[in-house]
């Protein structure tokens, strides 16, 4: 069994992970889109794998990817639900030589979502979106032997925006919002239980917030009655977590054991351009795609500022990536919609050497389906479910050689409302 020292230095790596931003309410990188996206938005979306996002205004959760969608919503428009996400991710492999797994360190979580659109006239409406965009969340047993590198990492935020939309013409329309950004995180490594003496004592414990700021862009443009095309454009958000770094064992050259100190670090969530396409082929059948590009090379380097000094920088070099997704809604009746799509996400991890335990990112492959129930021409309530299939992948970092594998369950519910 490796000793104190060994699994002090080797958690410097992942400690640095401060810096990750994620959801409202997390859950595991693999549930997620490219890197720790989210895509959780709508039900209504989720039932078609959000394809055509961009493009489409079905229920006032449109407004979350495109603010000129609030043109094609009559009236004041509700739309209110969650996801559920329910992952299932095994982490296995080596520390130290010795093998070592984790069944489950992704957890069960809930995506809450709520928005409101309303049409001022013709060419004018304005609404509010509070959603999120990027999510993770991992909780490693006590068992695990590389808790070192990474015990628990649960780091939220929350998008609070007011959006605006303008009718330029009877083609074009464009709309704007402003992202508040709320930004919270709690990240842990330990000493692994089977360690005598030291089992389950704090390496670090680094939590900090921040509130952050942006803004997002749409346009729409209508071909015809039946054909129509969105771009959806979400500015890169820059942030500086501020909070507190804590350690039982002491970490080498920074802290000393059982002290408490002030801790920052900068990071950047990327930005994003999405373009979709919506086409009605008759009163029954819609078609649906999006294409959606992610600046995830921004994600370059990490480091955690302390006022007893820096931890060390960690390289991650991730890759700027794609996502597409295509479906179909079927109009079977005044009360039923029925939907369904399928998607690929690229990961933004390059190599297995870049690839850590707090982030076991691999590309997935998206099926869908949904339906929407009209309970009167006021009211309607949509429900989704995805399954996402994970490649497996392997992971490289420190003292730890393994892989990680699963898959995903999602199943949202929402409530919908028109006055």
């Amino acid at each position: 069994m490796a000793d104190h020292n060994n699994y002090v230095i080797n958690m410097k790596h992942s400690t640095s992970h401060l810096t990750l931003p994620s959801i409202y309410l997390a859950t595991a990188t693999m549930a997620l889109s490219a890197g720790f996206q989210l895509q959780e938005r709508s039900t209504s979306g989720l039932g078609r794998a959000f394809a055509g996002e961009a493009a489409i205004a079905e229920d006032a959760s449109a407004i979350a990817t495109n603010a000129a969608s609030m043109l094609l919503l009559d009236g004041t428009q509700v739309s209110a639900g969650a996801s559920y996400v329910m992952p299932s991710v095994k982490v296995s492999g080596t520390f130290n030589g010795i093998p070592t797994a984790d069944p489950g360190p992704a957890q069960e979580a809930l995506v809450p979502y709520a928005y409101i659109s309303h049409k001022l006239n013709e060419d004018w409406a304005l609404g509010l979106a509070l959603h999120a965009r990027f999510g993770l969340s991992t909780d490693y047993a006590d068992s695990f032997l590389a808790t070192s590198l990474a015990k628990k990492s649960e780091i939220t935020t929350v998008y609070i925006s007011p959006k605006l939309a303008y009718q330029i013409n009877q083609a074009w329309s464009i709309g704007a919002g402003f992202d508040a950004v709320n930004v919270d995180a709690t990240l842990t490594n330990a000493i692994p239980s089977p360690v005598p003496g030291l089992g389950g004592a704090t390496v670090l414990d680094v939590s900090g917030d921040d509130w952050a700021y942006g803004f997002n862009l749409g346009t729409m443009y209508q071909c015809s009655e039946r054909t129509r095309f969105g771009l959806a454009y979400y500015s890169k958000v820059d942030f500086t977590l501020e909070g507190q770094a804590r350690t039982d064992t002491g970490f080498p050259g920074v802290l000393p054991p059982t002290s408490t100190t002030s801790a920052s670090a900068k990071s950047t969530l990327p930005q994003s351009i999405e373009l979709s396409g919506f086409h009605s082929l008759n009163d029954k059948w819609d078609l649906h795609a999006s294409f959606t590009w992610t600046d995830w090379s921004v994600f370059d380097e990490l480091l955690i500022n302390t006022i007893n000094g820096d931890l060390p920088p960690t390289p991650e070099k991730w890759k700027d990536v794609y996502r597409v997704a295509a479906g179909a809604t079927y109009h079977h009746n005044d009360r039923w919609t029925f939907r369904a799509g399928l998607a690929f996400d690229e990961s933004p991890v390059p190599s297995a050497e870049l690839r850590t335990l707090r982030i076991p990112d691999s590309d997935r492959f998206w099926l869908s389906a949904g339906t929407t129930y009209n309970i009167n021409q006021c009211y309607s309530v949509d429900l989704g479910y995805t399954h996402i299939f994970a490649k497996t992948v392997q992971i490289s970092e420190g003292a730890f050689q393994g892989r990680a594998e699963g898959h995903v369950n999602l199943v949202g519910l929402s409530f919908n409302g028109k006055f």
